[in-house]
């Protein structure tokens, strides 16, 4: 008896990574020459593949890449935390102190804008080309905090109640940090130099400002 079931996940398997790879290849060649300087035929000659079968899997061709990049970069949005960078700042139950906690966000930070970087420049420097709706709800998760980073909230919270912090509104001088930071990591990508002396004072200043 033929074994239908087995022959179409195949199928479907094949299908999700010849549409992976026309993604991969388009974000890389979106983030290194920009959306407007890049053709479907450098896409198509990248992954080795006919025009005619990157357009049947997207039939709307590179804006089409364009949108389903950034779609796919709100859900991984909506679906990470602040339990997916690693961040450990309680010892022993305690709080650790502020400017090692600030300084180890700044660095995870840092570590995750690397993993999506392509992605992050690709909407930065192409806005104009991606949907203004799905843009703003990209923004929207990247910053809504209150279900998202709760091991952050934990944390200021801790120290606010140990009387450790200036009695402010942490979760907006939090935003106003981590904007400053990302701007500053977005500066060193264009530089192509990471000067970390620079991000140890960012932190020390920020601290400065919050401790009583």
């Amino acid at each position: 008896m033929w074994n239908f079931d087995k022959r179409v996940t195949s199928r479907d398997e094949r299908a999700m990574e010849t549409r992976k790879k026309i993604l991969d290849e388009a974000k890389k060649l979106f983030a290194k020459y920009g959306y407007r300087n890049t053709s479907i035929h450098e896409i198509t000659k990248g992954v080795n593949l006919s025009k005619g079968i990157c357009y049947h899997y997207f039939p709307g061709g590179k804006l089409e890449m364009l949108h389903t990049l950034v779609n796919e970069g709100i859900d991984a949005v909506k679906n990470s935390g602040d339990e997916d960078l690693g961040i450990v700042l309680f010892k022993n139950g305690e709080p650790i102190p502020l400017k090692e906690a600030l300084l180890l966000i700044t660095e995870k930070a840092y570590e995750q804008f690397q993993k999506t970087k392509e992605l992050a420049l690709i909407v930065i420097y192409e806005l104009q080309f991606v949907d203004g709706s799905k843009f703003t709800e990209l923004l929207k998760n990247m910053f809504k905090k209150e279900k998202k980073f709760s091991l952050i909230e934990e944390y200021f919270s801790k120290l606010k109640e140990r009387g450790e912090v200036r009695n402010l509104d942490y979760k907006l001088s939090f935003d106003v940090f981590m904007s400053t930071v990302m701007v500053s990591i977005l500066y060193s990508n264009y530089t192509g130099i990471i000067d970390e002396n620079y991000f140890k004072t960012l932190v020390s200043y920020f601290a400065e400002l919050w401790l009583p």
